[in-house]
Formats: structure tokens, C-alpha cells, sequence
């Protein structure tokens, strides 16, 4: 199997910082950024989501005006997190959790952007479909034999970047071992028993992966999806 180095964390930049004011700004583009995080971890599922949006100038210089500033994830509505002035030079900043049933996976995660009267674009809507664990979290391995991760994987084409990394983690938390590889992960994982050994008295499986999806190149409305999947899996080693 294919080892690269590991794959940085992808990270998310909040657009609109760093622009220079001095200068009069008019009918500029809009940007939206949105990370969420699926957690799957022993029995506890659960859903974290940040991001913000910029909606641009509008040809008179002014920030554009959204009646409804409310995105759609996971068919959810999320409403921004704090509201500012509607001349503010800041984004429009969204932050929510939930619970989820680690046991379900979610599917296809569709991202809907709000729409902006005046940017001369229908509002983006991204989708993307996580990798998710398939069968149970408590698996058994038999000393000398590799093991077997089974996810279910999704359509991977929408995914402009994807990258995993799986790290194998001793009964007292220390750092055992890794595999790690860019491009979509595969619908099974083996993992040799070189790197389970060190498991002998249990330990687990994290298992990362990130996948992005962005609107295409020049868009006047331009959004970055970016869903981390977090899974956990108990090991144990037979004789």
C-alpha cells in the first residue's frame, strides 16, 4: 500500500480579512467557508459545524444586504451565530453541534448557501458523501492476521481533495503506528499485523478523513466545503 507523507490538515480561510479598505471596494464577489465534523466514536455520535460568509460590496460600495442570512446543512436551517450591523466589514460567522447516531451514516451532506439579492448568482449548493464505518465499532483481531476495516464509501468525484489517516492508538492512549495516503479512501482498509501487534492488551483505531468540495474557478458566488468523518474503533487481540 501506497505510504505518502502525512496530508496537513485542511484549513479553512475566513475570506475578507486582510482586504485593503483605502481604497473604495465595488461590486466585489462573495465567499462562503463551511467545515463540519462528523464524530462516530464507541457509541457517541455527534455533528460540529463553523464557518462564515462575505457577501461582497455591491456596485455602490455598500456591504451586500441578505433578508435570510440562514444556510441549510444536513437539512438542518442554521441561522448565523451572532448578528452584526448589516454595514459590518466582518463575515457573517455560523457555529452549531448536534448529536447523531453513530450507527446511521449520513449519506450524501448536502451544504445550501443562502441567497444574496444582486450577486447575479443562484446561491451554491455543495454536496459531498463521507466515508462512513460499516459494522460494528468493537472488533476482534487473531494474533498474526491483519484486520479488516469495512466503510462505506460514497460517490467520489465531487471531492476535489480528499485525504485519510489512520492512527493506531496502545490501551494506556500512546502512539503506536500509522498509515495515511491522499485521493479517496478505499471501501476497505487492511491493516497488517505488524502494526496490531503492540495491541496485545487492547488499544483502538482513529481513523480521519477529509474531503473538499468548492464552487468552480471564477464564480461570483464561491463556496469551500470542507467535512472532516472521525471514526473509532475498540481492538481486541485474540491468541
Amino acid at each position: 500500500m501506497r505510504r505518502p507523507a502525512v496530508v496537513p490538515v485542511l484549513a479553512l480561510v475566513v475570506l475578507g480579512c486582510g482586504l485593503d479598505f483605502s481604497a473604495p471596494l465595488s461590486d466585489t464577489a462573495a465567499r462562503l467557508t463551511v467545515h463540519l465534523e462528523l464524530v462516530d466514536s464507541l457509541g457517541m455520535g455527534a455533528a460540529r459545524m463553523s464557518g462564515s460568509l462575505w457577501p461582497g460590496f455591491t456596485a455602490s460600495g455598500n456591504v451586500r444586504f441578505l433578508l435570510d442570512s440562514s444556510l441549510t446543512l444536513l437539512g438542518r436551517s442554521i441561522a448565523p451565530s451572532t448578528m452584526d450591523p448589516p454595514d459590518t466589514l466582518r463575515g457573517i460567522p455560523y457555529a452549531a453541534q448536534w448529536g447523531l447516531d453513530p450507527d446511521v451514516p449520513p449519506g450524501e451532506v448536502e451544504l445550501a448557501a443562502p441567497d444574496i439579492p444582486g450577486i447575479g448568482e443562484y446561491p451554491p449548493v455543495l454536496r459531498l458523501t463521507p466515508p462512513w464505518r460499516a459494522g460494528p465499532a468493537d472488533v476482534t483481531v487473531f494474533a498474526d492476521s491483519a484486520l479488516t476495516l469495512g466503510l462505506l464509501t460514497g460517490v467520489p468525484d465531487r471531492a476535489v481533495h480528499e485525504s485519510w489517516q489512520l492512527n493506531i492508538i496502545g490501551a494506556e492512549g500512546q502512539y503506536l503506528g500509522q498509515m495515511s495516503s491522499t485521493g479517496p479512501t478505499p471501501a476497505t482498509i487492511e491493516i497488517p499485523w505488524i502494526l496490531l501487534a503492540p495491541l496485545r492488551s487492547g488499544g483502538k483505531i482513529h481513523l480521519v478523513i477529509q474531503q473538499l468540495n468548492q464552487s468552480p474557478s471564477g464564480s461570483r458566488y464561491a463556496a469551500t466545503f470542507l467535512v472532516t468523518a472521525r471514526h473509532v474503533w475498540s481492538v481486541t487481540v485474540e491468541p
